[in-house]
């Protein structure tokens, strides 16, 4: 299954992202 790897990438990177924009938007 081609898409496994991509939804395990965003699944996994989206919690990274989340956590920088919000501690942008905080400062």
């Amino acid at each position: 299954m081609p898409w496994q790897p991509l939804s395990m990438t965003v699944s996994g990177s989206f919690p990274t992202i989340a956590v920088s924009w919000l501690s942008l938007s905080v400062v």
